[in-house]
């Protein structure tokens, strides 16, 4: 799409990242560092509310968000018994949509019709019983931020997100840590039981025979 690439320079997008369209989905999403991908639903959606979509989706690859996803997903994999990493987690992914919500807001898009684009898409996702209540307020909390211009500061919130990435990148430190040295000391116990000595035990003489077999 010939748009595609202007919104990309007007968004200061160094690589263009490949756009595609899919019917098995609802709402646009994004992936991919070296080489992002973008897919967009295959429905029909008016101009505005698909370069709107386009936009967010785009500062998200300009953040580098989808790598320290995916950086959050695996300390939560290695540490998933401990509640507060789920919770940072969680907080992460808010403070990226919010941050991704206030770049779209400040090149000048009104707040009304953004916050359209987003209803837009949440109304298209399949709501089950599960998630419908998180989804409506993660999606209310956005709205109120976006309409009542109560936007939070950026560098307070780069702060809270440098905070939770360098939390999270301190937990993998650890766990690779504690990996590798249960790696070695599994090393050298192996090397310990097949260099461990045999126990001497003594030789006992034997005696010649004779021609008859006897001592």
């Amino acid at each position: 799409m010939q748009f595609f690439e202007s919104i990309c320079q007007t968004h200061d997008i160094k690589s263009t990242p490949l756009l595609l369209q899919s019917k098995e989905i609802d709402s646009p999403m994004t992936w991919g560092v070296m080489n992002p991908i973008i897919m967009i639903p295959a429905k029909q959606t008016s101009f505005v509310k698909t370069r709107l979509a386009l936009a967010h989706e785009l500062f998200h690859v300009r953040r580098t968000d989808w790598l320290w996803m995916q950086l959050s997903k695996l300390t939560c994999c290695f540490f998933w018994f401990n509640p507060l990493l789920w919770y940072f987690r969680k907080q992460t992914l808010e403070h990226f949509e919010q941050a991704c919500d206030e770049s779209v807001i400040n090149t000048g898009v009104l707040p009304s019709d953004y916050a359209g684009a987003l209803m837009y898409f949440h109304q298209s996702k399949p709501q089950y019983h599960t998630t419908a209540m998180a989804a409506q307020s993660q999606l209310y909390k956005r709205l109120t931020k976006i309409l009542t211009n109560s936007r939070r500061n950026d560098m307070k919130l780069w702060q809270t997100t440098l905070f939770v990435l360098t939390l999270n990148l301190l937990f993998i430190t650890i766990g690779c840590s504690r990996v590798t040295a249960a790696t070695k000391s599994e090393n050298n116990s192996e090397l310990t039981s097949v260099k461990a000595p045999l126990p001497n035990k003594p030789v006992t003489p034997v005696s010649p025979l004779d021609e008859e077999g006897k001592p």
